[in-house]
């Protein structure tokens, strides 16, 4: 799934150039983070048990905010933008 996700990403054009995406593995899956330059947005992973994906972003209005919730949804890339979203207040 990591490598699928991966080549997803760098095959896509995205809309987040300077975003970057990496992914820490251990023995409950991926856990995907979100980058723009050294500062790490926020984070997403993917329970196979309902099959969504969960983002938790890191900021809000370039401000970095302390939260442990998560939201759903159904694509990696909308977890991803959603992430992306909260740092620009976009959203």
């Amino acid at each position: 799934m990591e490598n699928k996700l991966e080549v997803d990403y760098n095959t896509s054009i995205s809309p987040y150039i300077d975003i970057e995406i990496d992914g820490v593995g251990d023995k409950h899956g991926t856990t995907y983070r979100v980058w723009c330059d050294h500062h790490c947005l926020g984070t997403f992973y993917r329970l196979p048990m309902d099959n969504k994906w969960y983002a938790t972003p890191f900021y809000s209005s370039d401000k970095f905010v302390a939260t442990t919730e998560a939201k759903s949804f159904s694509t990696h890339h909308k977890a991803q933008a959603h992430i992306v979203s909260c740092w620009k207040s976009v959203e």
